[in-house]
């Protein structure tokens, strides 16, 4: 029946690929929970982690604030309460993550140990229907600030500050979050790529006589060195290449190229910046007709 289902299904567009997974030995996954069901047909679930899973969290010891690391322990113990249908697969999940976070993660045994001690309080109330609603808290103003992490010193200068408001008006509640950083915006993390494999640009030739002032503006999707070379000896049509054997100049190379504008995101932005440039310098190879008028200067 269900392989019927699929090719109705998958038979409405050649793009629509339904698929379906039958259970192995009454267990299923579904994301992060693994369903068995029981000869009575009664249904248990417990977490499910990937054959591939590494267990490699935030390290403790990480360039991170600690509240991020905690909050990262924080949801699975709570996941864990969440799924887990029975007492000793919530047992086993705990015992789980203490392992993971005190022996792969770094994480401190009394900080782990603390956190599912509070997370078993909160579900103990929740379960017994006796959460109170903290009324004084509730009337207090909560002043959210979103900051830069700066390591161990910023977060001693936070703690500060926020004893400081608090004893200037103890109905403010201060609320601090980190905005997270690319490691890329702290120094560079790739080899920088060289002028000749560059793409995606707008370049500027000159004649390779230093006498001669000819000169030429392109643009190529493609790495400089491969338009050099087309027109080196490749590009029959090319200007450069055309001037050079005209006027039995030496032929241009990757030394009478220079990158004037990169990074386009599309070859209508590489046109656009093409024209712009040829409209101000007003190379004199370029005798081609404009990629794109510009009405803008006419």
């Amino acid at each position: 029946m269900y392989k019927e289902i699929q090719e109705i299904l998958n038979s409405f567009h050649e793009n629509i690929k339904f698929t379906y997974e039958n259970e192995k030995d009454q267990k299923i996954a579904f994301l992060d929970v693994l369903v068995s069901r029981k000869d009575d047909r009664e249904l248990e679930t417990k977490v499910y982690r990937k054959a591939t899973n590494t267990d490699i969290y935030m390290n403790w010891h990480s360039h991170a604030p600690s509240t991020w690391k905690i909050s990262t322990l924080k949801c699975l113990v709570k996941r864990a309460f969440m799924i887990s249908s029975k007492e000793e697969f919530l047992q086993e999940e705990l015992g789980h993550l203490k392992k993971v976070f005190t022996e792969y993660n770094q994480y401190p045994e009394k900080v782990v140990q603390e956190i599912i001690r509070e997370e078993t309080m909160i579900q103990d109330a929740v379960n017994q229907d006796n959460i109170s609603q903290n009324d004084e808290e509730d009337e207090k103003d909560t002043v959210t600030l979103c900051l830069p992490y700066v390591g161990e010193e910023g977060t001693k200068i936070v703690r500060k500050m926020k004893k400081n408001l608090k004893k200037a008006n103890d109905k403010m509640v201060i609320r601090v979050v980190y905005d997270a950083k690319k490691l890329g915006s702290k120094f560079r993390v790739k080899d920088e790529t060289q002028p000749r494999h560059q793409h995606n640009i707008v370049y500027h030739a000159t004649c390779a006589n230093k006498k001669c002032n000819s000169n030429y503006i392109g643009e190529t999707g493609r790495r400089l060195v491969v338009r050099a070379t087309d027109h080196n000896k490749r590009d029959k049509k090319s200007h450069l290449l055309t001037h050079a054997q005209t006027t039995k100049h030496r032929r241009v190379w990757l030394q009478d190229f220079q990158i004037i504008g990169k990074g386009y995101k599309s070859k209508f932005k590489r046109k656009i910046s093409e024209a712009l440039y040829i409209k101000g310098r007003k190379p004199d190879l370029n005798v081609q007709k404009d990629a794109y008028k510009l009405s803008l200067y006419n």
